[in-house]
């Protein structure tokens, strides 16, 4: 039976004891703020990016994983005779996965997946992929296996404020001041087909009324739903807001586990606080 590792980046925002269970090590993004060069989730957390903001106004860039830090994370692996499958960004917001596939080319038998998601999609394909490893797939197996999973992982997010993207340029400073003016909170919806991301539903009013109006609608989404478990991804919500969306979720659909995740750095940069989400796996 060949020896498989799975990996992932440090934007499946997981967590260091979720990660640590399912024993999948994780290469971060690197994040340039004010000057300074940090690694996300080791020199630098979510809530460091949101004090400098409020502070200086001034917001983090977040730089890809290149080639040769692929190849240094690889390679070890491979020394030790492990097929790698990688799980990581979706290559339509981030280059990251193209930089995989280029470290891919001088390792043998690492197989890099395009999620087309990010976040917990990313942390949900880590999730099951363990478990297809577990149950003794190859590396090839486990990766055509998530490439039809990514087209069943169906993530979207709520933002408390687009002054975050905004800055950043996702959106323009007159439609963020537009939104916020009308406490608009739009859904921004991760297009299972390209991994691109749109704007779906916009909520409309205080965020401890939108949150749970959003999760009955994206828990209800869809009819032949997995139920083992779910993700609830944010950032620096309130308490009783994480707690709106668990009561949420349990109406609509019988989950057995709900797993509560805080985003990183390289998620947090574009989305801002406040922002939730969560992603919902059909079935075959």
């Amino acid at each position: 039976m060949n020896k498989v590792i799975l990996t992932s980046e440090s934007a499946c925002d997981l967590g260091e004891e979720h990660l640590t269970r399912l024993g999948v090590p994780t290469i971060p993004y690197h994040i340039h703020l004010d000057g300074s060069d940090y690694l996300d989730g080791i020199d630098l957390t979510a809530e460091d990016i949101f004090r400098v903001y409020r502070e200086k106004h001034v917001l983090p860039q977040t730089g890809a994983v290149n080639v040769q830090d692929f190849i240094e994370f690889f390679r070890p692996f491979v020394e030790q005779g492990y097929e790698v499958v990688h799980i990581g960004l979706g290559s339509a917001i981030s280059c990251s996965h193209q930089n995989a596939m280029l470290a891919a080319q001088s390792l043998p038998g690492v197989y890099p997946v395009d999620s087309r998601n990010l976040s917990t999609g990313v942390g949900t394909m880590v999730q099951y992929a363990r478990e297809m490893i577990d149950r003794g797939m190859s590396g090839a197996e486990v990766k055509a296996a998530c490439d039809e999973l990514r087209t069943r992982v169906h993530g979207s997010f709520v933002v408390d404020t687009l002054e975050f993207l905004a800055a950043g340029g996702r959106c323009s400073a007159l439609a963020a001041f537009g939104a916020n003016l009308l406490k608009l909170h739009p859904c921004i919806e991760v297009d299972t087909q390209t991994g691109a991301l749109g704007v779906g539903k916009k909520y409309r009013g205080q965020m401890s009324s939108v949150i749970p109006q959003y999760f009955r609608d994206a828990v209800s989404r869809f009819d032949n739903v997995e139920t083992d478990f779910i993700f609830i991804s944010h950032a620096g919500c309130d308490p009783r807001d994480i707690e709106r969306a668990k009561e949420a979720i349990l109406a609509v659909r019988p989950y057995q586990k709900i797993y509560v995740t805080s985003t990183g750095c390289t998620i947090s940069t574009h989305c801002g606080p406040g922002c939730i989400g969560c992603f919902v796996v059909t079935k075959p």
